[in-house]
C-alpha cells in the first residue's frame, strides 16, 4: 500500500490558469501534488471501502489528498448503505474537513437507518463538493460547501470517464459534443497485488453498485421526497427540498431531471408555502 501511495502522488509538469484566454502560470500550486488518472482509476474501481478507509488515515499522503478519498469513501459509503464505514470515517473527515463537523455529527446522532441516510443526503446537498470517487488531476476549485457555477457539483453517472471534467461528462449524456474518452474505451485498471481476493471480491461488489446509481441530480432529489413521505414533519424537509431543485440547475442533469426537480419544487410550496426556503425557490430546472 505504502509502496503505491508513493507512486501515486505526480507533481504536474504544468499547472496554470486561464484569465481572460490568456495562460497565467499558477504559482499557489507550483509543485502541489496530485492523483494521477491511473492512480485515482484504482482506487475508484478496484479498492473496496474499507481499503479507501484506510488510505484516509495513511500518512504516506499529503492532507489533501487524504481529504479527497476520505470525501470519495465517506459519499460512497452513504450511497451503498454502509453505516459502519461511514461511522469510521467520521472523525477522520471531521479533521480534514472541518466545514463537515457539524452535519457529520447529525448523521452519528440520528436514531434510526432511513434518518441516518436522509442525513447524509443532507449533507451531500449541502456540501456539492461531495463525490463519491478520487478526481485525478486539479482539484475542484471552489470550496467543498459552495456552488461551482460551471457546474463542477455532487456526481456524473460513474458509468462515465470519470478522468473526464463534469462538463464534459454533460456534453456526452446529452450528445451535444464528445466527451474526452467518448470515442475510446480504457482498458480496466489492474487490481493492486497487495489485495487480498476478498477485497477484489468485496471492490467489484460495490463498483457494481455503483455504476447503476443515478447522476447525483436525480438520486438526490428521489432520496429527499422518499423521506418526506415517511417523516413529513422532519424540520429539515423545506432546506432539503430547496437543496434538491437547486441541485438540478447546477448539477449533472439528463432528460429525467425535470421530473423530480418539477416533485421537489411542488412539495416544498404545496407543504411548507411560508418557509423561508420555498420563497427563495422560485423555479424548477431541467432539459
Amino acid at each position: 500500500m505504502d509502496q503505491f501511495l508513493s507512486a501515486a502522488k505526480r507533481v504536474p509538469a504544468g499547472y496554470a490558469q486561464f484569465e481572460l484566454g490568456e495562460k497565467q502560470p499558477d504559482d499557489k500550486t507550483a509543485n502541489k501534488v496530485l492523483f494521477d488518472d491511473d492512480s485515482a482509476a484504482v482506487m475508484n474501481q478496484r479498492m473496496p471501502l474499507t481499503m479507501l478507509k484506510e488510505i484516509a488515515s495513511n500518512q504516506t499522503l499529503p492532507a489533501h489528498l487524504r481529504r479527497a478519498v476520505a470525501v470519495a469513501a465517506w459519499t460512497r459509503s452513504v450511497l451503498l448503505g454502509d453505516q459502519s464505514i461511514a461511522e469510521e470515517l467520521v472523525p477522520v473527515l471531521q479533521e480534514l474537513e472541518p466545514d463537515l463537523k457539524a452535519d457529520l455529527q447529525a448523521c452519528l446522532t440520528s436514531p434510526n437507518a432511513p434518518a441516518r441516510k436522509f442525513a447524509g443526503v443532507f449533507l451531500i446537498l449541502r456540501f456539492p463538493g461531495m463525490r463519491p470517487y478520487v478526481v485525478p488531476g486539479a482539484e475542484r476549485t471552489e470550496a467543498i460547501g459552495k456552488t461551482d457555477q460551471y457546474r463542477d457539483n455532487w456526481w456524473c453517472p460513474l458509468n462515465l470517464d470519470l478522468s473526464a471534467s463534469n462538463y464534459d461528462k454533460m456534453a456526452e449524456m446529452q450528445q451535444l459534443a464528445p466527451a474526452r474518452g467518448a470515442d475510446r474505451k480504457e482498458p480496466a485498471p489492474a487490481y493492486p497485488d497487495f489485495l487480498t481476493e476478498g477485497d477484489r471480491v468485496a471492490a467489484a461488489s460495490e463498483w457494481k453498485k455503483l455504476v447503476v446509481i443515478p447522476t447525483a441530480p436525480n438520486y438526490l432529489p428521489a432520496a429527499v421526497l422518499d423521506f418526506a413521505k415517511q417523516q413529513s414533519d422532519d424540520p429539515r424537509l423545506p432546506e432539503a427540498l430547496a437543496l434538491a431543485v437547486h441541485s438540478t440547475r447546477y448539477g449533472c442533469t439528463d432528460k429525467e431531471t425535470v421530473k423530480l426537480s418539477k416533485a421537489a419544487f411542488d412539495l416544498l410550496h404545496k407543504k411548507y408555502p411560508n418557509s423561508e426556503w420555498a420563497k427563495k425557490t422560485k423555479y424548477w430546472f431541467g432539459n
